[in-house]
């Protein structure tokens, strides 16, 4: 087995990721490291643990990277994972024994573990929803990961390698798995095959990430490849949810203009209310940043903002008299000494904030907007209450409450994504019927 792993401009999480490498109960591999234009010390990094360093002059991206070490392996199964990735002790092992149990099978999958690296609310929301995505997915797999994914060697060379036409990282490893399945080829997600990921994420790197490396070439995808079966991040309860998350944002921003005021309100009161949390979880978890400190005024003087423009500034002590009152529940969290005292200031926490939040909507006027607002959070909130249970289990109940929303923007991005990468698509295919070249769309055999 060959273990290849891309690094540009990582050094520090290199050294983990080499760290655990070297743990490893299974010891019948090759390491090669691919240094993809580096700026920092990521090569002398890799040449400290004694790993076959590939170098790469200019900065080409992961697909080239991983396409430069597939050449130089020797090994008859070519395992690939990120350098933020931390692998267990019997990871290596599983890759082997799942290729020797299923001979049948030419690719592997795992997924991220229940336990992300970076503690950061983000960083834990996101990790975890990943791992949620892989777990609920079916063991015959319609796709490649290149995050934590092993594939035959001549089965890769066979398909050219990687695409290196993304040269960021995107698509690259779903795009190969496609190829493969159109071909009949088999693939396998082992859900018990799991690493840590150890990325730090914001908001912006999570939205550029799924609108522009994931979402728009992804749809481009599925357009060329019609046939291929929904599954992970594109099942039928998903497609429900963009739909939804659309509806309901088209209903809030009705309410906002025909209720004005008498909406705005409470909405802004709540929005406050799930927002400080968020923030004071990343200062709990992360510790008290400048950065932080400026996001929440921010937020705050936005909220003002709005208040002002519609005549509401009534609301703002209830604003600031909430936000200080949750600050003290989470100075108190941040003190766990007592496991069973923190769990129960936690759940608290969040029950006190739904509460405040459902009394708040409560007293909203009676119109029709109203209640499909309410019809469609309540929908949303059924459809997904398992994952939302999960990250209960995972963290606590405050945790979970805070990750509605930004679960719900999740969505609703993916549906501007999916509309952008029609635009895309067939702006393309007009283009290439101008130049007279007609593209056929692939088909599963």
């Amino acid at each position: 087995m060959s273990v290849i792993i891309p690094v540009h401009n990582s050094s520090a999480h290199l050294k983990r990721c080499l760290d655990h490498v070297g743990r490893s109960t299974f010891t019948d591999y090759a390491l090669i490291v691919v240094d993809d234009g580096s700026t920092d010390d990521s090569p002398e990094v890799a040449e400290k643990y004694g790993c076959k360093l590939v170098r790469c002059r200019t900065n080409g991206g992961p697909a080239a990277a991983r396409n430069r070490g597939m050449q130089e392996a020797s090994g008859e199964i070519l395992y690939f994972f990120d350098c933020a990735v931390c692998v267990r002790p019997d990871t290596l092992g599983r890759v082997a024994e799942c290729f020797a149990a299923h001979p049948e099978t030419e690719a592997v999958i795992g997924s991220y573990d229940e336990e992300p690296g970076a503690p950061d609310f983000l960083s834990q929301y996101r990790n975890l929803f990943h791992h949620w995505i892989h777990q609920g997915g079916s063991e015959e797999a319609t796709t490649f990961w290149s995050g934590c994914g092993a594939i035959r060697k001549s089965v890769l060379l066979e398909y050219g390698g990687f695409n290196e036409e993304y040269r960021r990282p995107s698509i690259e490893d779903i795009e190969l798995g496609y190829r493969m399945l159109s071909d009949g080829r088999r693939l396998r997600l082992d859900k018990q095959l799991r690493v840590k990921h150890m990325k730090h994420w914001t908001f912006w790197g999570i939205l550029r990430t799924d609108v522009f490396d994931r979402g728009i070439p992804w749809t481009v995808l599925l357009l060329k490849y019609p046939k291929i079966p929904g599954d992970l991040n594109v099942t039928l309860d998903q497609k429900l949810n963009v739909v939804l998350t659309h509806l309901l944002a088209v209903a809030l921003v009705a309410a906002a203009v025909i209720l004005r005021g008498a909406f705005v309100g409470p909405a802004l009161l709540a929005g406050c209310l799930v927002g400080v949390n968020y923030w004071l979880f990343s200062w709990r978890t992360a510790g008290l940043r400048a950065r932080r400190s400026l996001e929440l005024l921010g937020g705050l003087a936005a909220a003002g903002f709005v208040a002002y423009a519609f005549g509401i500034m009534a609301l703002l002590p209830a604003v600031l008299f909430g936000t200080a009152l949750i600050f003290v529940q989470h100075q108190l969290l941040r003190h766990r000494r007592d496991q069973k005292l923190w769990w129960w200031l936690s759940n608290l926490t969040a029950v006190a904030t739904l509460g405040s939040i459902a009394f708040l909507l409560a007293r909203l006027p009676a119109h029709p907007l109203t209640l499909s607002i309410a019809v469609l959070a309540l929908v949303l909130l059924a459809a997904n209450s398992k994952l939302y249970a999960f990250l209960a289990r995972r963290h606590d109940a405050l945790f979970a409450l805070t990750a509605i929303p930004f679960h719900w923007i999740y969505y609703y991005y993916c549906g501007v994504s999916f509309a952008a990468g029609l635009v895309l698509h067939f702006s393309r295919k007009l283009a290439g019927q101008r130049r007279g070249v007609r593209q056929p769309a692939a088909t599963i055999e």
